[in-house]
């Protein structure tokens, strides 16, 4: 079996498979799943000579530590694997930096910051694109024989707007919404497929915007899918443009994130382990509604802890023995617990899982979980 080692990068996930066997091909290599924030170097963990990298989805906190690949360790990095949506995803956040409200507002540079974070994240990935193989994964996809990609789906369950909605009454909607430049470019998104009639022209609109040349309908309903949805709350924040507005607005984008986050399961011989990212509840119940097999000896607990991505009952889907939660105490916005939520130690311990931790849990400024068993002060290995 490879060695695992889930790093120790603060408030993120890094999990680095070293010697895994890819049948495929018939060699060993350096597999990371999520990279860190950036504050580690996590490219010293890499034992074999070809290195692939699977990004569960384009937040900081997943592939900051990126960076420390570029110079003279790049050459080793062969593939690097994306959720499918991560093209919309980030149209959608170019779409709320561009709501006309967004210059006025106050209070609100920390939402305004992550987001472009998340832009800029997204071009970085492109820019790569030229001089290493950028894939993008979703249910169904197989690596090595052994790992196997189980979210996104490629083609997501989203109401027909585009077919159901008036397409003046749409486009007014983008000008009444948008700086009046991102408005024609959302509006040529959305609408101009319908229009070309050369064949030429065509595929050059394909090319532009989406990678699946079969799935453009889907692929633009999903980003008028969050602006329909949202639109009220839109048009809230444009007509007051206040902090927390915003919050709402970034938790709702957030949310539509952690539904297409890479989850991938790997299996060798007698041995399993989930590896979830930060993917939502969401993501569990449609797995389990598809009578997709989740069990795993191993679970990395989705995003860092948080109640509001994990119940009872997908756990007992899942089943671990073992969960291995990767923090540093963060807590975000007005939540009065520090992440790992207190809910979820409650849950595991509940039914006698053993729980692994990179940092110890501290809650009123108390330590009330220690690492221990395989953890050391910069990974968790796992055997």
């Amino acid at each position: 079996m490879s060695n695992i080692k889930v790093l120790n990068v603060g408030q993120g996930d890094c999990v680095v498979f070293n010697d895994l066997y890819d049948k495929c091909v018939g060699k060993q290599k350096t597999v990371y799943v999520d990279l860190g924030p950036g504050n580690v170097d996590i490219t010293k963990e890499a034992k074999d000579d070809e290195i692939d990298i699977f990004l569960t989805h384009h937040h900081h906190d997943h592939m900051g530590g990126l960076r420390y690949f570029i110079g003279n360790k790049f050459y080793r990095i062969k593939n690097i694997y994306v959720p499918d949506y991560l093209n919309e995803l980030t149209f959608i956040a170019k779409a709320i930096l561009n709501l006309k409200g967004i210059k006025s507002a106050k209070d609100c540079l920390e939402f305004i910051n992550e987001l472009n974070d998340i832009v800029d994240n997204y071009n970085f990935l492109e820019s790569l694109s030229e001089s290493r193989h950028i894939q993008v994964c979703h249910q169904g996809d197989t690596f090595y024989g052994s790992m196997k990609c189980l979210n996104p789906p490629q083609y997501l369950d989203v109401y027909k707007w585009i077919e159901e909605c008036d397409e003046n009454e749409m486009k007014e909607l983008f000008n009444t919404l948008f700086e009046s430049e991102f408005a024609e470019e959302l509006i040529e998104y959305v609408y101009r497929y319908s229009h070309i009639d050369n064949e030429e022209d065509r595929m050059m609109y394909e090319n532009r915007y989406n990678k699946d040349k079969n799935n453009h309908i889907s692929r633009r309903n999903y980003v008028v899918d969050f602006i329909m949805r949202n639109r009220k709350l839109l048009m809230a924040f444009d007509h007051k443009p206040t902090r927390k507005r915003l919050s709402k607005i970034y938790r709702q984008y957030m949310k539509t994130c952690h539904d297409t986050c890479l989850v991938l399961r790997y299996e060798e011989k007698n041995f399993s382990f989930l590896l979830t990212g930060d993917a939502s509840e969401k993501v569990f119940k449609r797995l389990i509604c598809s009578d997709e097999l989740i069990y795993s000896q191993y679970l990395k607990v989705p995003h860092h802890g948080s109640k509001k991505n994990l119940t009872n009952k997908i756990l007992s889907y899942i089943n671990p023995k073992v969960a291995i939660i990767s923090h540093n105490n963060g807590r975000f916005g007005k939540a009065k617990d520090s992440l790992p939520n207190q809910e979820i130690l409650d849950m595991l311990m509940k039914r006698n899982t053993k729980i692994l931790i990179t940092n110890d849990v501290i809650k009123n400024g108390k330590i009330i979980m220690k690492r221990k068993n395989h953890c050391s002060d910069s990974y968790i290995e796992i055997k």
